[in-house]
């Protein structure tokens, strides 16, 4: 039996799933690689079945979604961690022996992430604190870096925190997860209501409900490809140029999301300070977008954010 299964949904991403399993195959950590793909019009089953021979892959004919994909690959393995990566995730050859070695020295931690860095060398938000109200401000102000870190002033997605050392968290994002098999006997595995955004929110405030940590490692990196698309074809650690994907096409999806965790976890004065600062927030960022409408992205994202301002409004969400 592997130590850890390595479980990743596929939608359409050949490509950097190629460069993601090249890199999680190169890795020395005993594991078992498991690929859920969600109905995929590209080659990326083919793919898989040619290159990937070792890995075990479940075609689904239909798009599963995010959650219910995880949940098919976790119950298909047998090892005592689970990597929860996405396909756009590219690891060195040894983060998954250093986050099973964290996860070791740590058995009061059901959950477990590391530094995620986007292809540039930007940091990206790979914790996350808890979707009360009081994180919402507090992301949305312009709250100095230095005094943030001082005070534990963090935000819902802590673009200010302190990567350098090991820390607790509320939540670890989805892109790169580890998670202690035991853990989930009890908790449950992802809430498949959470189709495609923030299932990882929910599972991270179930463990904690139980008293397990989740944790924050600084000691191994990974690379999230996220919001880059490749101009040109895809080839890791060479000099590639990427620009940034247009809009904010899912930001009303991810609303129904944070509601859906609001009705299930938090209280319904909390929903309702939620719901009006998320429209007073849009609305205010719909006013500043609009001095530069003729600018298509712009455009683009005046027009998601007014609806996500729908979906704040639409009773189903808020009754």
């Amino acid at each position: 039996m592997a130590a850890v299964d390595v479980v990743i949904v596929n939608y359409n991403m050949g490509e950097l799933l190629q460069e993601c399993l090249d890199s999680v195959s190169r890795d020395r950590q005993d594991k078992e690689i498991i690929v859920v793909d969600n109905a995929s019009s590209d080659q990326s089953v083919e793919m898989v079945r040619k290159r990937f021979p070792a890995v075990k892959l479940i075609a689904s004919r239909e798009n599963l979604g995010l959650a219910k994909g995880l949940n098919t690959a976790i119950r298909r393995g047998r090892g005592k961690y689970i990597q929860v990566m996405h396909p756009d995730v590219v690891i060195a050859r040894d983060t998954l022996g250093q986050m099973v070695r964290f996860m070791e020295s740590h058995p009061d931690a059901a959950a477990a992430g590391c530094r995620v860095r986007h292809p540039d060398g930007r940091a990206f938000p790979s914790a996350h604190r808890f979707p009360k109200p009081t994180a919402f401000i507090l992301d949305v102000l312009p709250i100095p870096a230095s005094l943030a870190r001082r005070h534990g002033w963090h935000g819902l997605f802590m673009r200010n925190m302190d990567f350098s050392h090991e820390q607790e968290v509320d939540i670890i994002a989805a892109a790169f997860l580890m998670l202690r098999r035991s853990a989930l006997k009890k908790a449950g595995l992802f809430d498949e209501a959470f189709t495609n955004w923030t299932g990882e929110w929910d599972l991270c405030y179930r463990l904690k409900q139980q008293g397990w940590k989740v944790m924050y490692s600084p000691d191994a990196e990974v690379v999230h490809y996220e919001s880059y698309v490749p101009a040109g074809k895809m080839a890791f650690r060479k000099e590639i140029a990427y620009k940034f994907k247009k809009g904010y096409v899912v930001a009303d999806k991810v609303q129904r999301m944070l509601f859906l965790f609001y009705r299930k976890h938090l209280s319904r004065l909390d929903f309702e300070w939620f719901r009006l600062l998320s429209m007073g927030n849009l609305v205010m960022k719909s006013i500043i977008r609009s001095a530069t409408f003729f600018r298509e992205d712009s455009r683009s994202r005046i027009v998601n954010y007014l609806k996500t301002i729908r979906v704040c409004l639409d009773e189903r969400y808020h009754q």
